[in-house]
Formats: structure tokens, C-alpha cells, sequence
């Protein structure tokens, strides 16, 4: 991270997302992916749930401090579950981190994803897990920069259900 970044992302304030801004935090997430990659059907009704989320798990924003512009989110496991068969009991995991568009560049996934890893520590976890797609360049990118290594027994073992495929990239990095 360089120093501007470093003090781009110092002046974001990351905390739980407030029920006014469910519908910006959709419309953030959506845009984030679509903008990056390639996005439809349940994937994409899925990025815009953040109601849905925040019912059964813990929902994050960076905002920044002096505007309180809305600059990123990331999803967590509400203490003692998990969001996905991918993470181990022992593991915590992460989902649907997005940046705003115009915020990237600025350190905020990395703040968000180093967020995750703090709350994963202060639970008792050993490792910090995530999933994504396949074809996802740009996060792969950010996650093997902060030392996440892929996980590609987990990926080869996971149980599909009959009929259902997707290409994922497994991640995790110890705490």
C-alpha cells in the first residue's frame, strides 16, 4: 500500500451498516461486480440482498469520515457460524466484499478484508476464509497481495449438489 493510500483508507471508518442504508449499500455492491465482471441471474439478485443479510448475518461499511460517503461493504458470520461450507469450524469467512467504484484505488477492500481479520482474531479463529469466482481478477489480485493462499483441497472436495457447477477460488490465510 503506498502512503496515499495508506492515508486514504486511514480516513475510512468502517462499522455496521445502519437500516437507512440498506438500499445504497445494494446499489454499491451491484455496482462494484458489475462494473468488474460479468454478472447475472442468482448471483446478481443475490449481490443486492443486503436486507436479507443483515437479518442473518453481520453487515460491514467503510465510510469515509469527513463526507460519509459510502465507500465499500463486506459481509460476515454472525459469532459462531459460518456463511459457507468452504470455511472449517475452526476458520471464520467472508463474503461479498465490494468496493465502490470510485473509491478503488484507495485501500478500502484492503481495510475491509484486514477488518475481517481482526473480528476473525478477537473470535478465536485460525484462519481467515473466502471464496470467489473463478474469473474474478481483480479480487484474486488483492487476496494473494495480503498473503491468502489458495485453498484448492477444499475447492476439489466441495459437494455440489447434482446438476450444479461453478468455478470457485478458494482462499485462506492463517491468523
Amino acid at each position: 500500500m503506498t502512503a496515499n493510500t495508506a492515508e486514504a483508507a486511514a480516513t475510512a471508518l468502517i462499522r455496521p451498516i445502519r437500516e437507512a442504508e440498506i438500499a445504497a449499500v445494494s446499489a454499491l455492491t451491484v455496482e462494484a461486480y458489475t462494473s468488474a465482471y460479468e454478472i447475472n441471474g442468482n448471483y446478481l439478485r443475490e449481490l443486492g440482498q443486503v436486507a436479507e443479510r443483515v437479518r442473518t448475518q453481520q453487515v460491514w461499511v467503510a465510510v469515509d469520515e469527513a463526507t460519509n460517503e459510502l465507500l465499500g461493504t463486506v459481509s460476515t458470520p454472525l459469532p459462531g457460524e459460518r456463511l459457507s461450507d468452504f470455511a472449517l469450524p475452526s476458520d471464520m469467512d467472508f463474503r461479498l466484499l465490494a468496493t465502490s467504484p470510485a473509491a478503488r484505488g484507495r485501500g478500502i477492500g484492503r481495510a475491509l478484508v484486514e477488518h475481517c481479520a481482526d473480528l476473525a482474531r478477537a473470535r478465536g479463529a485460525s484462519r481467515l476464509v473466502l471464496h470467489t469466482g473463478a474469473d474474478m481478477d481483480l479480487a484474486v489480485r488483492l487476496y494473494e497481495s495480503m498473503g491468502f493462499d489458495r485453498l484448492t483441497a477444499i475447492e476439489n472436495n466441495f459437494p455440489y449438489p447434482p446438476g450444479v457447477w461453478y468455478a470457485v477460488k478458494v482462499y485462506g490465510r492463517a491468523l
